[in-house]
């Protein structure tokens, strides 16, 4: 069986995500969950980054534009929030280059636009000398993209 990747941290952060989403419920903007998260990180003694500007690079020169995840926390884990109907391949692929850029291994995506329940994704980023198909492992989609590999499963955890 796989290892979960920074385990113990992971679902620290998404004990912290479900809190807030338990308090505050579904139908607010980002904005205002970005709020919550903060705070629920805070009083859980989980240090984090938020909206820290991370630059992006092209053939090895920088370029003007910068990138910022919502919260880096552990400084190794990315946590982006979303208050969307459903979370769409384009969220996917936002991770995906989070990851590339940053050099972090983990993103997290919490959607808290979903009545019903909080919807997390863990997304993995691993380098691989393997090329793969597509293809289904343990209930996690595994995508391979030239020596990397990405991996989103849903995030589970008791709150």
């Amino acid at each position: 069986m796989p290892e979960i990747v920074y385990k113990e941290e992971s679902y620290a952060i998404a004990g912290a995500c479900f809190e807030a989403y338990n308090v505050m419920g579904c139908g607010f903007i980002e904005s205002v969950y970005h709020e919550c998260v903060k705070i629920e990180l805070e009083l859980r003694g989980i240090p984090f980054r938020f909206k820290q500007p991370l630059q992006i690079s092209y053939k090895q020169r920088q370029l003007e534009r910068w990138f910022e995840p919502d919260f880096v926390c552990f400084d190794k884990i990315i946590l982006d929030l979303k208050a969307e109907r459903e979370l769409t391949r384009y969220d996917r692929a936002q991770m995906f280059n989070y990851l590339k850029f940053s050099g972090h291994h983990l993103a997290i995506l919490a959607n808290f636009g979903q009545p019903e329940k909080l919807q997390s994704e863990r997304i993995v980023l691993c380098r691989s000398a393997l090329i793969r198909p597509i293809r289904l492992i343990r209930g996690s989609l595994v995508f391979v993209l030239r020596f990397m590999c990405l991996r989103v499963g849903r995030l589970q955890t008791k709150v």
